[in-house]
């Protein structure tokens, strides 16, 4: 787990939430309904990534989650 994956998959979260709840009140066809859901839901789920990944960040202590093996 880098530092970018801890800084980038909250905001694509956030995009993809906002972009479906926008999308989502003006949709006027069931293929657009469909879709704003689509991305409310996988929005949701990285959001949930996000908050697993830095809670085991902060546990972890600033450790390594995935060991380096020796070439």
């Amino acid at each position: 787990m880098t530092a970018a994956m801890l800084m980038v998959v909250p905001v694509l979260a956030g995009l993809l939430v906002s972009m479906g709840a926008g999308l989502h009140g003006a949709c006027p066809t069931a293929g657009e309904n469909a879709l704003s859901l689509g991305m409310l839901g996988a929005g949701g789920l990285l959001a949930l990534a996000s908050a697993a990944a830095w809670v085991a960040a902060l546990l972890s202590g600033g450790r390594s989650l995935v060991p380096r093996v020796p070439a």
